[in-house]
């Protein structure tokens, strides 16, 4: 294997050395071997083979010698005093089908003594190519191709063995084997710059925090570190050991020490509620956060059926509703309503009223030419198969509250039903044949073939055995078509 290496002058940062065996390990992964022949000749471009190999007919026209895209890869390097992270660009040149792999060093990245430091060798007007401080960005880099990460060997084990890492949970550091480009360089800059409040709070035993610090979503973190002051996290110590709340939650419980509110994580939790959800609950009312999530629990003791996710996203629903009617929610039978799902459904229908009366016209002759349709097919399409009842909508009116009701676009299939396009059933439990259960599409062919079938918010139906009964009610359809 011929390997020629290029470490550009004047670099401002020592690289780390790298076994010469790893870069041998790369080749042989990234770059094909090239094998010409024909029946009295052989010309192979490298010794050592590779899982992959090109095997090309050696003619007098061959083309044995050419440059392939240069590839870049990223290598991770550690020490007791820095962290690198070294990129190359690796070259495959082919001379008369023997292979030259060029390797050039054109960017590093260190962190050290509390320090980050990065350069890039790149092109400038007055200097031609040299090292310029600050990072390269990958979108716009010195070789349009692909970023690859690799690893030079224990390079983890050194992060936890001997680096400035070594204290650091194992989960936050084996996340940088996942990572490439500016997703690592971001996320490992949070992993230094933060280390010692990471190593704290996993040592007191919220390693759900610690483990949310160094995260990066896009360009930005999720975790504020103004809200996770030494100070402020030493005080709560007994706190965060006991209930070992990730950021969201850790958030939840200093706005409910602020606020004076009782900390109730297990019901946060259970119905995934969202920091933002009480900016907007008390946009809505003056009211603590304690009796929304204790109202919660209740509209949930109700409907026990229901998620207790769906029941936190009806309930916010119900007073966005509820709010563009006027009703005022300073007044608790309006704000907790008693009976929950039925003043959910009171406002729903209010709501479609209003929209009725806006598009009364339109929404009068959708009606009527559903009707003439519904009355040809309503016999046969009505069905009672196992514990489903399998039925047409009563009306375009019918089918927009269907949709209201369980989230998905029922509702905006009005045209292709009217147009004879596709056919919509609802699909009820038999014990419970007013409540919206599934919502399913059939196409308008011979067959009715499944387009799709729907829960609640999209979801696939719980029931696994519903598809067979499907197939029943396709049957029976198609038969007396």
């Amino acid at each position: 294997m011929n390997l020629q290496f290029i470490y550009p002058q004047n670099c401002p940062l020592k690289p780390l050395a790298i076994p010469q065996s790893f870069f041998k390990e790369l080749v042989v992964d990234f770059f094909p071997v090239y094998i010409w022949k024909n029946k009295e000749k052989t010309i192979q471009s490298r010794d050592e083979l590779s899982t992959n190999i090109v095997e090309k007919r050696l003619m007098k026209t061959s083309r044995l010698t050419f440059i392939e895209t240069p590839k870049r890869i990223a290598i991770n390097q550690a020490s007791k005093t820095k962290l690198q992270q070294l990129i190359f660009v690796f070259t495959q040149e082919m001379n008369q089908g023997k292979e030259t792999i060029i390797v050039q060093l054109i960017q590093i990245d260190e962190w050290s003594n509390n320090t980050r430091k990065s350069y890039q060798y790149t092109w400038n007007p007055d200097q031609g190519y040299a090292w310029q401080k600050g990072r390269q960005s990958y979108a716009n880099s010195f070789y349009m191709t692909t970023l690859y990460e690799f690893d030079a060997p224990n390079v983890y084990d050194k992060y936890q063995t001997i680096s400035e890492l070594k204290y650091l949970p194992e989960s936050v550091i084996r996340k940088l084997q996942h990572l490439i480009g500016s997703h690592y360089f971001r996320y490992m800059n949070r992993l230094y710059n933060y280390r010692s409040t990471i190593e704290y709070l996993n040592n007191i035993g919220a390693s759900q925090l610690a483990y949310d610090i160094p995260q990066v979503t896009n360009y930005y973190s999720t975790v504020n570190m103004n809200r996770l002051q030494p100070k402020r996290l030493r005080k709560m110590k007994q706190l965060l050991k006991n209930l070992n709340p990730n950021y969201l939650e850790y958030c939840y419980i200093l706005d409910c020490q602020k606020h004076g509110y009782k900390i109730q994580l297990g019901i946060f939790r259970d119905f995934g509620i969202r920091e933002q959800d009480y900016r907007t609950f008390s946009g809505y009312t003056d009211k603590s956060w304690t009796k929304f999530e204790n109202y919660l629990v209740k509209a949930h003791k109700q409907e026990p059926r229901l998620q207790k996710r769906d029941i936190q996203v009806d309930y916010f629903d119900y007073l966005k509703q509820a709010s563009d009617l006027g009703y005022d929610l300073n007044d608790s039978s309006y704000l907790f309503p008693k009976n929950f799902r039925k003043a959910h459904d009171r406002v729903l229908k209010e709501t479609l009223d209003k929209e009725e009366q806006t598009n009364g016209e339109k929404l009068h002759a959708q009606n009527q030419a559903y009707q003439e349709l519904k009355q040809e097919k309503e016999a046969t399409w009505t069905q009672t198969i196992g514990s489903y009842i399998f039925r047409l909508p009563e009306s375009i009116s019918e089918l927009k509250w269907e949709g209201k009701r369980q989230h998905h676009c029922v509702g905006s299939y009005t045209e292709r039903i009217l147009r004879e396009k596709t056919n919509i059933v609802f699909v009820r439990d038999v014990e419970h044949p007013d409540d919206a259960l599934y919502t399913m599409e059939l196409d308008n062919t011979k067959e009715h073939k499944l387009v799709q079938i729907r829960a609640k918010y999209n979801n696939s139906p719980e029931d696994k055995n519903i598809r067979t009964l499907i197939n029943q009610y396709r049957q029976l359809i198609s038969q007396s078509a």
